[in-house]
């Protein structure tokens, strides 16, 4: 992208930006090492490190399969399949000490999902190397609904819903549910986070989620996140009109699990002309160091392939 056009945008994406605390420190993402993913990874739609390794998997209608990724060659290193589950429409992947979690919670296509559910594996269950499978009686569901759509919601067409939701992580035994708000993207992009326990119902029903907070302009759709051993939360995702602008927003010093209550630092990184559509994000070796990952991205004669790529944060203080 121009230098000069990159400056406008972060100006103005600056401006445009401010809820929470202000924050007194300068924020910027960069990238060091990319590779080409594996073609069967073009779906690539979220990420999370675990075990010294980088786990991803493909959106709606893949295969109910995790695998293993080389960040340096982009090759699989094992696939980890989940016996007689459906990818419906799988947005993120998140992990505690124990356990891994899979987020079958996109809902863009109409709205209505009554099947949203986040699908919960041991890591005991998945062995240090080699393919495998988990079997059914292995597998937790946890389902939910939200409650400001009822049981049975109403569909309200393509990419028109405030209930679509491709970020997740586990923070303190809940797991925060980031909506992707197709509908505010005129009035500043908002983003509400909700929360459900990370266990399955004990009558195996549906837990209505909690509302925690909405950030009501923060300024681009969220499509990954992750937390560290910190407490911090990083959210990255893009804005939809002209060249697809890519943004990262670091939550940190929040109280009580609302992660927007707190310090949240915001750095543009790019576009989808040099980054294509950035849908995973995850902290890695260190707490600055991490990975971010984008599904193919086509427009017009414009192709990017999916990739993934090493990224440090890194922190100016402001005069």
């Amino acid at each position: 992208m121009n230098r000069h056009l990159f400056s406008l945008f972060l100006l103005m994406f600056l401006f445009s930006v401010s809820e929470g605390k202000a924050s007194s420190r300068s924020m910027d993402l960069a990238i060091n090492t990319e590779s080409d993913l594996d073609d069967l990874l073009s779906e690539s739609s979220g990420l999370v490190y675990r075990r010294g390794k980088i786990w991803t998997h493909n959106d709606s209608g893949s295969e109910a399969e995790i695998y293993t990724v080389n960040p340096l060659t982009g090759e699989i290193e094992q696939t980890i399949r989940l016996e007689n589950i459906i990818n419906h429409d799988w947005e993120d992947i998140a992990s505690d000490e124990q356990y891994i979690y899979i987020a079958d919670t996109g809902n863009n296509n109409g709205g209505g999902r009554t099947d949203l559910a986040v699908y919960k594996i041991s890591l005991d269950d998945i062995p240090l190397s080699g393919h495998a499978v988990i079997p059914e009686n292995k597998i937790e569901i946890i389902r939910f609904y939200y409650p400001e759509q009822g049981i049975s919601p109403i569909p309200s067409g393509n990419n028109n819903t405030a209930f679509d939701c491709e970020a997740m992580i586990v923070l303190n035994d809940e797991i925060h549910l980031f909506t992707k708000d197709w509908t505010s993207v005129s009035a500043g992009y908002a983003c509400s986070d909700y929360v459900i326990p990370n266990v399955p119902h004990p009558k195996d029903e549906k837990y209505p989620a909690r509302l925690i907070n909405r950030y009501e302009n923060l300024g681009f759709l969220v499509t990954g996140a992750d937390s560290r051993e910190s407490g911090d939360v990083i959210l990255v995702g893009y804005q939809i009109e002209a060249i697809g602008v890519i943004v990262v927003c670091l939550c940190s010093d929040f109280k009580d699990n609302d992660v927007f209550a707190g310090k949240n630092d915001f750095a543009i990184i790019g576009s989808a002309l040099n980054l294509g559509q950035v849908e995973g994000i995850c902290f890695g070796e260190t707490s600055s160091k991490g990975y971010i990952s984008n599904e193919s991205f086509k427009f017009n004669d414009f192709t990017y392939p999916a990739k993934i790529k090493s990224f440090e944060l890194i922190f100016e203080q402001n005069p």
